[in-house]
C-alpha cells in the first residue's frame, strides 16, 4: 500500500514521542520530507527513473498527497524528518540523536 506523505510525517514523530505535533508542526515535518526528497532527486536520480512526467512539483507536494517515490524510501525520509526535528534549537534537543537520524538517512537512501 502507497505511503501519503502525512504518513510519512507520522513515521518520522514516532521516535520523537510527538504524536499530537506539539513540539514540530505538521508543515514543519512536511517541509523537512520535501527537502529530503529533493536531496534524493539531486543524489539518487535513478530513484526516480520513469517517473518525470508523472511526478507531482516536489515544492507543492501536501500533506494529503501519495509520496511520490517507492514506499522502501519512505522510512528514510522520515528518519531525515526526525533528525531535523531534533537537530532543532531547543531544550529537547540531543545532538547524537539527530546524527543518528541523519546516518539512517544517508544508509536507507543514498
Amino acid at each position: 500500500m502507497p505511503y501519503t506523505m502525512q504518513q510519512v510525517v507520522d513515521m518520522g514523530r514516532i521516535p520523537l514521542n510527538d504524536d499530537d505535533g506539539q513540539r514540530v508542526s505538521d508543515q514543519t515535518m512536511l517541509t523537512y520530507a520535501r527537502n529530503a526528497i529533493h536531496l534524493l532527486l539531486a543524489r539518487r536520480s535513478d530513484l526516480f527513473f520513469g517517473m518525470f512526467t508523472a511526478m507531482p512539483s516536489i515544492s507543492t507536494l501536501a500533506l494529503t498527497d501519495a509520496f511520490p517515490l517507492d514506499d522502501m524510501v519512505a522510512p528514510a525520509v522520515a528518519d531525515y524528518c526526525t533528525a531535523r526535528a531534533e537537530s532543532g534549537n531547543d531544550e529537547s534537543v540531543i545532538e547524537q540523536r539527530a546524527t543518528m537520524f541523519f546516518s539512517l538517512f544517508k544508509e536507507g537512501a543514498l
